[in-house]
């Protein structure tokens, strides 16, 4: 691989924080991720990695890191990236149109829901899509909480999006899609989900 897609999330730093992610080395005048004081932040990063297959995580202040790999870039990519004009594909808010929001009819997940989006074949995403490039927002949750976004089966132990109560907040995603050429979305607390997509992985 000569770079990782990961999942960055910094938790409960006691000051403004920031984080940079990069290839060892010398480490660079840039940012990653920027965790609010008490606050849970993520935040996806695609990052180069050493010749020695490592990655390197610096930081300003004492902070924990939960760091979730999402995928990654082989040195021959056989596997092909089509990027597009950005176009919401789920909004659960939307009382009206069952197409895009996934049946909800305008609801909220309910606590400990997974929704089932069928992406592949759907709305211009080609029949052989195997991944997507997405923007996950979570908006009016009623308590915190977190979202993950995963190609069905078993819920896996890492989240995309970490939210706060009624106050939206977004998270890049790189995301495999299942057999089917779904992807299911799970929420641990009651609130609103939007996909947006930028393309997708054939």
């Amino acid at each position: 691989a000569s770079a990782v897609a990961l999942n960055v999330t910094g938790i409960l730093p006691a000051l403004d924080a920031f984080v940079t992610v990069f290839p060892c080395g010398d480490i660079p005048p840039t940012s990653s991720l920027n965790p609010a004081a008490g606050r849970v932040t993520p935040n996806l990063v695609i990052a180069q990695v050493s010749s020695r297959g490592t990655v390197c995580f610096f930081t300003n202040v004492d902070i924990d890191l939960v760091v979730d790999v999402v995928g990654y870039v082989a040195t021959s990519a056989a596997n092909r990236f089509t990027p597009g004009t950005p176009f919401r594909f789920t909004d659960t808010r939307d009382a009206l149109r069952p197409e895009i929001n996934a049946g909800q009819g305008g609801m909220r997940l309910a606590p400990s829901q997974t929704l089932v989006v069928q992406i592949a074949g759907v709305r211009g995403v080609p029949a052989n899509a195997r991944a997507i490039s997405a923007n996950i927002t979570v908006a009016d949750g009623t308590n915190k909480g977190f979202v993950t976004a995963f190609p069905c089966g078993d819920v896996p132990t890492a989240s995309n999006v970490n939210y706060e109560v009624a106050s939206p907040v977004a998270n890049a995603a790189e995301l495999p899609l299942s057999s089917n050429g779904s992807i299911c979305i799970y929420s641990s607390s009651s609130a609103q989900v939007i996909i947006d997509i930028n393309g997708w992985w054939n």
